[in-house]
């Protein structure tokens, strides 16, 4: 007994069809493994800095950015060291802890910017000159 196999012309566009298809989930897949991978990648970022500045007591500008010259530590590189921005590169809950010292009897406030809209006190001092108030303030970014 002989087996043949004959060509046949439908076969071959057939099969194009079907490769062509599955090339196409392929990419799809692709696309959307890759968007995963980012995903996780980002949700596993870690994210620390601890800076203060050299200069102790160290005058602010009215209405000015305080700008901490000296930073020990930057895991995740989401603190400007020059800006004085802290930019966070993941969604989540952060705590910042801040100290004040009023200088002079007029007292000292500081605020904490969220999204560049206006401050969240942080820390207010109008105690005698030398006084320091310390605070810890926990802040879950609206957007990132």
């Amino acid at each position: 007994m002989e087996i043949r196999r004959e060509k046949r012309s439908d076969d071959v566009s057939a099969l194009q069809t079907v490769v062509a298809g599955l090339s196409q989930q392929m990419t799809a897949f692709n696309a959307k493994l890759t968007a995963m991978q980012a995903k996780l990648d980002a949700a596993n970022i870690n994210v620390a800095f601890h800076a203060h500045h050299s200069s102790d007591p160290f005058n602010v500008a009215s209405q000015g950015t305080i700008v901490y010259n000296v930073v020990t530590t930057n895991i995740g590189n989401a603190y400007n060291r020059n800006s004085g921005y802290f930019t966070a590169p993941v969604s989540g809950t952060y705590v910042f802890f801040t100290n004040c010292m009023a200088v002079d009897s007029m007292g000292e406030e500081m605020y904490i910017k969220q999204d560049g809209k206006s401050g969240i006190a942080v820390c207010y001092s109008s105690h005698p000159p030398g006084s320091l108030t310390s605070k810890a303030l926990l802040l879950s970014p609206r957007t990132c």
